[in-house]
């Protein structure tokens, strides 16, 4: 198992190496992200820092205490990944008192914090009230409102939103070095780590995003429009991806001519004030399929629309 390095870069991971090198580590913290994985791997980057033998740039990777990590077979964590359970926290209790065999810490992550019951939260509370020294907590939470006020108030709160496009294609291209679809995939998910993963291995979903960069560029009559009226971009299972694929690859064309970087026009030969205009008819589009409207005819006044704009912006 390897980890994406970039994270070193999350605002995150600098403050806790801040934390570290000035001794000044607290016993619990709670990180708040949408990105489910984000979780999992700041968490192991921020034990390779504690336990690294060489941590000159945050860990090295490669050291025997790093391995142990990265194969998680290491002493000095405890890994809550699933619903974390009463049984959970006899079983933490159960561990904290033992002092630590590698190193000086002993870390438990507890993933998904927010699916913790209350009674459960309440159980742990005096854990995070009372640890040994060298025990760190790290609970991970999409849904901060679901921690009880008691159980955050223990912890360090820390925040991370979601990466820069730029960050979030450096992490994914350690994952998928080879893959041309990383930066495509980043873009249609607003730089959530997470979902462009879920997206670069979805297949039909790299199938939908070519289709539509394809009708996007070459419907430039009213005759093409048949053509593509019944492809699967335009079925009634796919629709609501491909309107948010047709809304992602305009914006990100109206940022490419504005900002000079070819790599994000996928429309070519239009201007920003015709590109703006799409994005209003894409959303005029959506509002339609709530209304039980056939998808084909949205999809064929959506195309003519376009048309129709380009030719009166000329």
């Amino acid at each position: 198992m390897t980890q994406p390095k970039s994270y070193f870069n999350t605002r995150t991971i600098r403050h806790l190496r801040s934390q570290l090198a000035e001794k000044k580590l607290k016993h619990g913290y709670l990180l708040i992200t949408p990105d489910r994985n984000a979780g999992s791997d700041i968490f192991t980057l921020f034990s390779l820092m504690l336990f690294c033998e060489k941590p000159m740039n945050g860990a090295c990777f490669e050291c025997a205490e790093c391995r142990k990590l990265l194969s998680f077979n290491h002493s000095g964590i405890r890994v809550y990944n699933a619903k974390f359970a009463s049984a959970d926290v006899d079983d933490l209790i159960g561990d904290i008192y033992i002092k630590p065999l590698d190193g000086d810490y002993k870390l438990y992550f507890i993933n998904n914090a927010d699916a913790m019951l209350p009674a459960v939260q309440n159980k742990l509370l005096k854990s995070l009230e009372e640890p040994p020294e060298y025990v760190i907590f790290f609970l991970a939470a999409n849904n901060e409102d679901a921690v009880l006020k008691t159980i955050a108030s223990r912890c360090e709160k820390l925040y991370e939103t979601y990466f820069d496009c730029e960050t979030a294609v450096r992490i994914l291209k350690e994952e998928f070095p080879d893959d041309e679809f990383v930066e495509k995939a980043v873009l249609c998910a607003d730089g959530f780590v997470d979902n462009a993963r879920n997206i670069i291995a979805d297949a039909q979903y790299r199938k939908l995003f070519y289709e539509c960069v394809e009708i996007m560029n070459s419907v430039k009559r009213s005759g093409d429009i048949i053509k593509y009226l019944f492809c699967p971009a335009f079925e009634k299972e796919h629709f609501k991806i491909t309107l948010n694929i047709l809304e992602t690859i305009v914006s990100a064309s109206v940022r490419g001519i504005e900002a000079r970087d070819d790599s994000l026009v996928f429309v070519k030969d239009t201007s920003v004030n015709v590109l703006n205009k799409y994005i209003f008819l894409i959303v005029s589009a959506r509002k339609k399929t709530a209304f039980n409207v056939s998808c084909v005819s949205v999809a064929e006044n959506l195309l003519m629309s376009m048309l129709e704009v380009k030719y009166l912006c000329r």
